[in-house]
């Protein structure tokens, strides 16, 4: 823990509204590790089905291993949440598993579906609502006060640097594999006619 952490815990304790509180627990709820989980897993099937395997991998792979790494992360570190949290938890603090999901999550989701917006306004909104979800996400945990302002950046950090690494893994087997990036050609009907 920081000062840096400690001034923005005190600053969140003095200056929020319970309109603002809950605010931050909608924001809260919908963003949720399991709920990031679900969109992540549903998103990447979709693509499965549609034989983008390369992006369904990129989007289940970023949630998956990201689901794993908070865990392994927080028993690691072992630091406890802020004590005058407005919301009782369990489990440790560092890093944010909103903040490490909604970043690992939307990172991928914009760059699959990047391609999907033909114009650029289209484009800038669909970029500018990913970015504000992951902010809103990280900023309604350090409103509950349920985090240090530490455990936001971190996950945010680490949360882009996973989905970044998914990108670069199914790259790799694409260009290593190339077979595999080849799309599945629907079997032949054999029916006499």
């Amino acid at each position: 823990m920081t000062n840096f952490d400690t001034a923005v815990n005190v600053f969140m304790s003095q200056s929020i509204s319970p309109f603002m509180v809950k605010v931050a627990d909608f924001i809260s709820l919908v963003g949720d590790t399991k709920v990031m989980l679900a969109l992540g897993l549903i998103i990447g099937f979709y693509f499965l089905l549609v034989r983008k395997w390369q992006k369904s991998v990129i989007i289940i792979f970023s949630v998956c291993s990201t689901t794993v790494a908070v865990t392994v992360l927080k028993e690691l570190f072992t630091h406890p949440r802020p004590e005058n949290a407005l919301q009782v938890l369990s489990g440790w603090s560092f890093p944010s598993g909103h903040a490490f999901m909604a970043a690992a999550f939307f990172t991928a989701f914009i760059y699959v579906c990047y391609p999907y917006f033909s114009s650029k306004i289209t484009r800038g909104f669909f970029i500018a609502f990913c970015i504000a979800s992951v902010f809103l996400i990280g900023l309604s945990r350090l409103i509950l006060n349920v985090h240090w302002a530490s455990d936001i950046i971190a996950g945010w950090a680490l949360g882009v640097s996973m989905a970044v690494l998914s990108i670069f893994f199914v790259r790799y087997l694409t260009i290593a594999y190339p077979s595999i990036s080849k799309p599945v050609s629907k079997p032949r009907d054999t029916v006499d006619r």
